[in-house]
C-alpha cells in the first residue's frame, strides 16, 4: 500500500465522526465532490472499503471500526509530538552557569532560582560565587555565562549591563569614632590601616589616584581578597576597609561592624551582568539575564538604609 498523506488521516476520522460527507465537507469548508474523491483515494489506498452507505450518511464497516481508535491515537500522538519539539525549540533549556559576588546577599541566589523554576522550569542554574576579579576571569575564559559583579568606569565592556549602583563605606570595629557618623571625607583615610584585596587592581589604582589628588597616603596593612575575612580582621584587629554598603548591611544592622559612607569625593561604583564577548547568549542564558535584571535592586541596596545606622546609632 502507497503511503497515505496525514491529512487524509484525519478526513477519514473526520468523515467517521460526522457519520457524513456532507458535514465533514461543510467543516472542511469544501465541496462535497471533494471529500468523496478523497474518501476513494482512501479506500483505494486501504485496498478497500472502510464505509457503508445508509440512507443518512456514511458509517465505519468493520474493517474500519478496528481500524478507527489506532488512527485517532495516532493522530493523537502525532499533536503532542509537534507540541512538544516547538516547545523544545522555542522553550529556554539547557545550563547556564552563573558567577555571583560573594559580598552579594545569599538571597539572590535562592530568589534566582525560585524565580528561574517558576518561570523556566527546562533551565537548570549553576551557580558560582567569588571576587570581582574572580568573575571577570571566568567571563573572559567563558567559564561562565552570566556574571555579576562590581567594575570600575576604566573596566567597562561593550555588552555589559548596568543594573544598580552602590556607595562605597569605611568600615570599622563596633565602637570606633571614626566610623560611627553618618560619613567621613576621603581624607581621613590617610594613613589608616587598611585590609584591601590584593594588587594590582584597577580599584586599588582609583584609591592610589584619589589620594594623590587629595595629598594623603593609602595605608595597606593586609592584603586580602576573601570579603568575609576582611569583615573579620575589621571586627577583630582594629583594621579599617573599604567596601560597598550592600556588603556589610548584617553587620550594620547586629551591631558587629560600624560603616560610614565616603564623602568628597563620594565614591559610587556600578554593578553590572557581563557575559563572554564574541558569542550571542542562548535562549537560556538571555531569559536569565533577564529575570536577574529584575532581582538584583531587590537584595542589592543602593546605599545604607539610614534607618538602620540611626538606630543602630541610638542604641550606643
Amino acid at each position: 500500500m502507497n503511503e497515505m498523506d496525514v491529512d487524509l488521516w484525519r478526513l477519514f476520522v473526520q468523515i467517521a465522526t460526522h457519520g457524513s460527507l456532507t458535514k465533514a465537507a461543510s467543516a472542511r469548508n469544501v465541496a462535497q465532490s471533494v471529500v468523496s474523491r478523497q474518501l476513494a483515494t482512501i479506500e483505494r489506498l486501504c485496498g478497500g472499503y472502510l464505509f457503508e452507505r445508509t440512507g443518512r450518511g456514511v458509517r465505519l464497516n468493520e474493517a474500519g471500526g478496528r481500524i478507527f481508535p489506532r488512527v485517532v491515537a495516532w493522530l493523537d500522538e502525532g499533536g503532542k509530538l509537534t507540541h512538544d519539539v516547538r516547545n523544545a525549540v522555542t522553550t529556554p533549556s539547557g545550563n547556564v552557569r552563573v558567577g555571583i559576588l560573594e559580598s552579594i546577599d545569599g538571597a539572590l541566589a535562592s530568589n534566582l532560582y525560585n524565580e528561574m523554576l517558576r518561570l523556566y522550569p527546562q533551565i537548570r542554574l549553576r551557580i558560582y560565587q567569588g571576587i570581582a576579579r574572580q568573575i571577570a576571569a571566568w567571563i573572559d575564559g567563558e567559564a561562565i555565562d552570566i556574571g555579576i559583579l562590581i567594575r570600575n568606569m576604566t573596566e567597562a565592556r561593550r555588552g555589559d549591563v548596568i543594573v544598580g549602583t552602590h556607595d562605597s563605606v569605611l568600615i570599622g570595629p563596633s565602637g570606633d569614632p571614626l566610623t560611627r557618623a553618618e560619613v567621613v571625607p576621603f581624607r581621613k583615610l590617610d594613613g589608616l590601616p587598611l585590609v584591601l584585596g590584593s594588587s594590582p587592581s584597577a580599584w586599588r589604582e582609583m584609591l592610589q589616584h584619589l589620594a594623590r589628588k587629595k595629598g594623603i597616603k593609602i595605608s595597606v596593612a593586609v592584603e586580602c581578597d576573601s570579603i568575609p575575612i576582611q569583615k573579620r580582621l575589621v571586627a577583630d584587629s582594629g583594621l579599617y576597609a573599604i567596601q560597598g554598603a550592600h556588603a556589610v548591611r548584617d553587620e550594620v544592622r547586629t551591631q558587629t561592624l560600624q560603616a560610614a559612607r565616603i564623602v568628597a569625593p563620594e565614591i559610587r561604583r556600578p554593578f553590572v551582568l557581563s557575559v563572554p564577548e564574541g558569542r550571542p547568549p542562548t535562549a537560556a542564558c538571555q531569559a536569565t539575564l533577564d529575570v536577574m535584571k529584575r532581582l538584583v535592586s531587590e537584595v542589592v541596596p543602593d546605599r545604607l538604609p539610614l534607618s538602620e545606622r540611626a538606630g543602630a546609632t541610638r542604641r550606643r
